[in-house]
């Protein structure tokens, strides 16, 4: 399985804003859906995210956690960007890391019922989209890919990047 580090360049998203600065950072992406589903799809991106923070005051969830994009006719509906690792402030130094594995769900898989019924804003990290802390029906299946995004302040110049 590939793992993307970061923003490196890959075939699944389109790195919008990637911030990493002392005091705060933003990494957001939008999906390359036509990749990921296919041209014109329908169905979920889904996105089993683990977050762990060393920072005092950078708070992420404790439990593993999924969250998804619904896609129509390859489109997310999303102007701003799909998805986002930030944080605005950061008072302490210290390391956060995010880990997601990548999922589809095509429209007709047994799977999309499911994803269909979870609720909007149900885990905190992923706001308004539709989230689970549980998704018993993804542990046979393989990721499409794998990314992993690390903050790391610890003795970044506090000069060049305030």
């Amino acid at each position: 399985m590939l793992i993307v580090q970061g923003n490196e360049e890959n075939p699944f998203f389109i790195t919008d804003k990637y911030i990493n600065k002392r005091y705060e950072y933003r990494f957001t992406i939008f999906w390359n859906t036509e990749t990921i589903g296919g041209q014109d799809c329908n169905g979920y991106i889904v996105q089993k995210v683990e977050a762990n923070s060393g920072i005092t005051g950078v708070v992420v969830e404790e439990l593993p956690y999924f969250e998804a994009w619904k896609v129509c006719g390859g489109d997310t509906g999303n102007q701003d960007y799909d998805d986002s690792f930030d944080c605005w402030y950061v008072e302490n130094e210290g390391v956060v890391t995010y880990r997601s594995e990548v999922y589809w769900i095509s429209s007709d898989d047994e799977l999309y019922a499911d994803v269909d019924k979870w609720e909007k804003g149900k885990v905190r990290m992923a706001n308004q989209l539709p989230s689970s802390y549980k998704f018993p029906g993804i542990k046979n299946r393989v990721p499409l890919f794998g990314r992993q995004y690390v903050y790391d302040n610890r003795g970044m110049n506090y000069e060049n990047n305030n």
